[in-house]
């Protein structure tokens, strides 16, 4: 199965989309994690986090903390014991160009 894009959108659309993509591949050059021994976030404000078990990495989530100093999935409230650091939540997407029917499958 071959995948093709077909760009049937005027150029001016095409350019906005490569703008966005540019600014969000800068914005994640600039974001830097910020260990919690350095800083925490404001009480409840949704947060990305690293959560380490020793040496390893168990997977990155949208958290809170609480007025215990508790860190909580924003899910569910459940605790998350080993976070390491955090950063803001990027920006959230901005509506663009329409790229319903952009991506085709072929059987090329």
């Amino acid at each position: 199965m071959i995948l093709k894009i077909e760009l049937d959108y005027p150029k001016e659309d095409i350019r906005e989309c490569l703008k966005m993509i540019s600014g969000a591949l800068e914005q994640q050059k600039e974001t830097k994690w910020i260990p919690i021994a350095e800083r925490l976030p404001k009480k409840y404000d949704d947060v990305l986090v690293c959560d380490f078990d020793g040496s390893d990495l168990r997977g990155i989530y949208v958290a809170f903390i609480d007025n215990n100093n508790i860190w909580r999935f924003s899910c569910c409230g459940d605790a998350i014991e080993n976070v390491v650091s955090w950063v803001p939540l990027p920006e959230p997407y901005k509506t663009g160009p329409d790229f319903i029917g952009l991506y085709k499958e072929s059987e090329d």
